[in-house]
């Protein structure tokens, strides 16, 4: 899984087990049980702290401050969300009543995502930052410039993806990403005769689409699925059943984060 898919359930999955901390104290109380929900909230935070500053690192291609310290709390994190697990599993086997309480069921399913999605993103730092004392390089192909001449350029968008890798590209205030030779937009449906790749630049774009390539869990597509899911829940059920909430939620915020995150790419 690519660190963009990454980041987007990490983040879905601390609002589910927020979410359900909420739901549960509000039915039992908060101080039922307050030393439980605190160490939960500070699991939450090392987690959220963990990937917030490996996303901005992947963003940089450059391992920022504390990182490394956040990786190494994560590490006792997780070895403790593994001992929940087995808990809460053999739980399940002895008392199977405990189906009935979703909010088990679902803690069970955020414990085990939050070890899997840790897992995957400590690999993906390994993979994309390399080691903490020298940062990995990562490997890159000159441009093949007789390829994209085989290319078609019947949109704006088309004509700006080969613009952007061009040394002639220059950038106006009012209208974006234009053309240095005669300030304009592109209009060309072939390939640009002017166009001179600009290879440090095309390295760069190059590597970011690697990295940010969004896939179902990073378009809009996953997040208005949830969000319709949720909304047809709750219309059928109301409040009687907080997972239509819980799932509306989820949607809605997965899609302000994707369209954000587009946005600011």
């Amino acid at each position: 899984m690519n660190w963009k898919n990454t980041y987007l359930l990490s983040i879905a999955t601390i609002i589910i087990t927020l979410v359900i901390t909420i739901i549960t104290s509000f039915q039992y109380g908060f101080t039922n049980n307050i030393i439980g929900n605190i160490f939960t909230l500070g699991k939450l935070f090392v987690f959220f702290s963990f990937i917030n500053i490996l996303d901005k690192s992947i963003k940089a291609k450059s391992i920022q401050k504390n990182l490394k310290t956040f990786e190494y709390i994560l590490y006792a994190v997780i070895a403790l969300n593994g001992i929940a697990v087995i808990s809460i599993t053999i739980q399940l086997i002895t008392h199977p009543a405990i189906f009935a309480h979703y909010q088990i069921i679902i803690s069970l399913v955020s414990l085990i995502l939050t070890i899997y999605l840790a897992i995957n993103a400590f690999y993906l730092r390994k993979k994309i930052l390399g080691k903490y004392n020298a940062v990995q390089k990562i490997n890159y192909t000159p441009t093949d410039v007789n390829a994209l001449k085989t290319k078609t350029y019947n949109t704006i968008d088309d004509r700006l993806s080969l613009c952007k890798r061009c040394v002639n590209k220059a950038f106006d205030s009012k209208t974006g990403l234009i053309c240095s030779l005669d300030n304009a937009k592109p209009s060309f449906d072939t390939y640009c005769t002017d166009f001179i790749v600009n290879e440090a630049e095309t390295e760069r774009i190059d590597k970011t689409e690697a990295i940010e390539k969004p896939g179902f869990f990073g378009s809009w597509k996953g997040a208005l699925v949830m969000s319709i899911l949720g909304f047809a829940r709750f219309a059928m059920r109301g409040l009687d059943d907080p997972f239509g909430v819980v799932f509306l939620a989820l949607g809605l915020g997965w899609l302000v984060i994707v369209l954000t995150s587009r946005k600011s790419n």
